[in-house]
C-alpha cells in the first residue's frame, strides 16, 4: 500500500508538478491514499471476502474497537504534537528553523520507522494470540526479545546518524536554495533528534505489547506525560537555556525518554519480566559494541572526508558494519525473535 501511494506522488512530482504546483500535489496525495484502499480489493476478492453493510453495536469486536479507539488515538499524538510544538517555538527563532526541524524530523522518522515498524508489525499477531490464550511466559519472552532486537539494530544507527548528521543532510538535501547554512541548521536538529531513537523504538514496541493485551490507557497516559514534557522542554531550551533548533530537537528526544520511563515502569510492574539482570547485561554489551563501532566509523570518516560526502558516508558505514557485526557475534547478542508455538499454558487455555 505504501508503494502505490508513494508512486502516485512521485509520478506527479516528476511529470505534472510544473503545471499544477502545490494544489496538484494535494490532489496527488488524495489519489495516493485512495489507492491504498483499492490495491487491497483484488486480494480480498481472491480470498472470497465479500462486503455487506451491517451495524451491530452489540458485536464484541466493535466494543473492543470503541474501547481502544480513543486511547490509541491519543497515544499516536505524541510525535505530531511534538512536531507542532517545535514548529510554534521555532517560528520565533532564526529564519529557516521551522524548515530545518521539519526536514530533520522527517528523515529521522523514515530511518527509525523502517526498522521499528517492521518489528512491531511482525510481533503483534503473536502477542495478541499469546495474550488471549493466557501464555504470559511466551508473551514476556517475545516482548524481551523484540526489545533486544530493536536495540541491537537501532543503537548503531543512532550513533551513526549522530556522527554523520552533517554528511547525511548534505547528501540528501544540499542542492538548489538549500545552502551550507541550511545544512548546518538541519544537521544540528538531526543530531539531537537522533538521541531519542532508541526511546522511540522502545515506545513503539511496548505500546504494541499493551495494545495486544487490550490495554490502551497506559500508552495514552504515558503519551500525555510526553506531550506535557515536550511543551515544558521546548520552553526551557528556547527561553531558559537558548539552544535554538538543537534545543527543540533535544526536547523532543527527552520527551520520548519520559514516555519510555513510564512504559518501562508500568510494564515491569505488570509482568516483573522486563528489568532483569540479563537485559541489563545485554544493554551494556550493545553499548560497548556501538562505542567501538563509532570509533571505527569516525576514523573511516576522517580518512575519507577529502574524497567527498558520498565516499565519506560509504566508508564510515562499511567500517562500522565490519566492526559491529562480528562484535555482536562475539558478545552473543543475536537478533533472533522467538515465537513459541505453544507452551503448556497456551495449550491448557485452548482446551
Amino acid at each position: 500500500i505504501s508503494l502505490v501511494s508513494n508512486a502516485a506522488v512521485i509520478a506527479y512530482l516528476i511529470f505534472f508538478n510544473k503545471y499544477f504546483g502545490i494544489y496538484g500535489l494535494a490532489a496527488a496525495m488524495l489519489i495516493g491514499w485512495s489507492l491504498q484502499v483499492f490495491v487491497q480489493i483484488p486480494a480480498l476478492i481472491k480470498k472470497k471476502f465479500r462486503y455487506t453493510f451491517t451495524l451491530n453495536f452489540k458485536n464484541e469486536g466493535l466494543k473492543d474497537v470503541f474501547t481502544l479507539a480513543l486511547p490509541v488515538l491519543v497515544s499516536s499524538w505524541l510525535q505530531p504534537v511534538c512536531v507542532l510544538v517545535n514548529t510554534i517555538f521555532a517560528s520565533y527563532l532564526q529564519a529557516g528553523s521551522v524548515a530545518a526541524l521539519e526536514l530533520a524530523n522527517r528523515l529521522y522518522i523514515i530511518i527509525v520507522g523502517v526498522f521499528v515498524f517492521a518489528i512491531t508489525h511482525y510481533i503483534f499477531p503473536s502477542l495478541s494470540k499469546m495474550s488471549g490464550g493466557g501464555d504470559h511466559t511466551g508473551f514476556a519472552e517475545v516482548m524481551n526479545k523484540s526489545l533486544r532486537a530493536m536495540l541491537a539494530i537501532v543503537a548503531p544507527i543512532m550513533a551513526g546518524m549522530m556522527l554523520l548528521s552533517t554528511e547525511i543532510i548534505t547528501a540528501v538535501y544540499f542542492r538548489g536554495q538549500f545552502d551550507s547554512s541550511s545544512v548546518a541548521l538541519t544537521a544540528t536538529a538531526l543530531f539531537f533528534y537522533s538521541i531519542g531513537m532508541v526511546c522511540y523504538g522502545t515506545n513503539e514496541i511496548l505500546n504494541t505489547c499493551f495494545y495486544a493485551g487490550k490495554d490502551g490507557k497506559t500508552p495514552m497516559f504515558a503519551s500525555a506525560f510526553g506531550i506535557l514534557s515536550a511543551v515544558a522542554l521546548a520552553f526551557v531550551f528556547t527561553k531558559a537555556i537558548p539552544m535554538g533548533t538543537g534545543g527543540l530537537a533535544l526536547g523532543a528526544s527527552l520527551s520520548s525518554a519520559v514516555v519510555s520511563c513510564v512504559l518501562i515502569y508500568q510494564t515491569h510492574k505488570k509482568t516483573s519480566a522486563l528489568l532483569t539482570k540479563e537485559l541489563l547485561i545485554f544493554v551494556l554489551k550493545i553499548a560497548a559494541c556501538t562505542a567501538v563501532m563509532t570509533i571505527a566509523a569516525a576514523v573511516a570518516r576522517h580518512i575519507a572526508r577529502p574524497y567527498g560526502v558520498w565516499v565519506s558516508l560509504t566508508a564510515s558505514a562499511l567500517a562500522g558494519a565490519v566492526v559491529y557485526c562480528p562484535l555482536l557475534a562475539v558478545c552473543k547478542a543475536g537478533l533472533n525473535i522467538p515465537f513459541p508455538r505453544g507452551s503448556k499454558e497456551t495449550k491448557g487455555a485452548k482446551k
